[in-house]
């Protein structure tokens, strides 16, 4: 087997292995359908790159931030987002001051400057 194939396999198998992790680690989807605000912290595209990046700026924040609320996850499940990225966030919340006063009061504006709330629906799986 060419030396090529076989970076290529692990590569796709890294990717399955991460998204199955991104998977586990978003909310509950108690709330799924209804609109909710999140604290946006980073989007980057839907490549196996954007993927390490975000998860680089998960582990980022985790390490600098005491949160319980972290989310990586892909736009697909977030209608009212952007589509086709991968998305680091903070949230759900049920609204917009209390998305407001978490960007304000969890310190995550030291560690992504240009953090912003916005809001959009969690879709069922």
């Amino acid at each position: 087997m060419p030396v090529g194939a076989t970076l290529t396999g692990r590569r796709s198998l890294l990717v399955l292995a991460l998204t199955c992790l991104i998977w586990l680690q978003t909310p509950s989807t108690a709330w799924a359908g209804e609109n909710r605000w999140f604290v946006i912290l980073g989007s980057l595209p839907q490549t196996p790159a954007g993927l390490q990046q975000a998860q680089s700026l998960a582990d980022q924040v985790t390490r600098q931030l005491s949160t319980t609320n972290l989310i990586v996850a892909e736009t697909a499940f977030y209608p009212g987002l952007t589509p086709d990225l991968y998305v680091v966030m903070l949230g759900p919340y049920f609204s917009s001051a209390n998305a407001q006063q978490a960007l304000r009061d969890s310190g995550v504006r030291r560690v992504v400057s240009d953090a912003y709330v916005k809001q959009a629906q969690e879709r069922a799986f």
